[in-house]
Parts: C-alpha cells; structure tokens; sequence
C-alpha cells in the first residue's frame, strides 16, 4: 500500500491483485486545495496500472466542494481515456448527498453507502 497524506485529504493506493482493480481510498475533505494531489495520484495508477479498473473509496471522506467533484469527474476522464473503468464502490453518507443532488451518482459508478454509526446524546 503506498501513502499520500496532505494537509486535509488522505490518499492511500493498494496496487490490484492479478485481474483485480486499484483500490484508491480518500479520507479527510475534497476541496480546492486539495484536488492537485488526488488527480496526481490517480494519473500515476493509471500510467503504472494501464487498463486495470480504479476504484475510489470515499468512505472516509467528510467533505466535498465542487473543486472535488469536478476532480472527480477529471479522473474519471483519465480513466477512460486510457480504456480503464472508474468507480467509487463506497462513499460516505455526506458524499454521497452531494452526488445525488448533483445527478452524479451514476456517472461515477456510485455503491454503497457507509454509515456513519452516530452516538445518542447522554442525557
């Protein structure tokens, strides 16, 4: 597994399995300022790993702004223009809302959807 922290998004690779995808995991917020490092990380697995499907999990990403949608839809692109197949198997709840509300969740192969276990308040 290789490691790409930043300053708010964490970006981990775990290179395919013979006939298996790369599995790109994101935690910590999508934003502006951190969209560079993701479209870097995704362009070297596609020139490393060729046609081999990428997927990207968002389980672990709290937040995203346009600047990281448009990312997304960006690698997307590179993946299919190298013949490779684009998918985010697992967003998080507040991932997934964005895309939905902006009529991405097709486009980006969206799955499922990981819950965040949420803490009654003691009373």
């Amino acid at each position: 597994m290789r490691h790409y922290p930043h300053r708010r998004l964490d970006i981990a690779v775990t290179e395919p399995d013979p006939g298996g995808p790369v599995l790109v995991m994101l935690a910590g917020e999508l934003d502006g300022e951190e969209v560079a490092p993701l479209q870097d990380v995704i362009a070297g697995v596609v020139h490393r790993c060729g046609t081999t499907p990428v997927q990207v999990d968002a389980a672990g990403l709290t937040f995203l702004d346009s600047s990281g949608i448009r990312a997304l839809l960006r690698c997307r692109r590179v993946c299919h223009q190298a013949g490779s197949r684009f998918a985010m198997p697992a967003v998080s709840e507040n991932v997934f809302q964005v895309l939905e509300i902006t009529g991405l969740l097709d486009i980006l192969e969206v799955g499922t959807v990981a819950r965040q276990v949420r803490v009654p308040p003691v009373v």
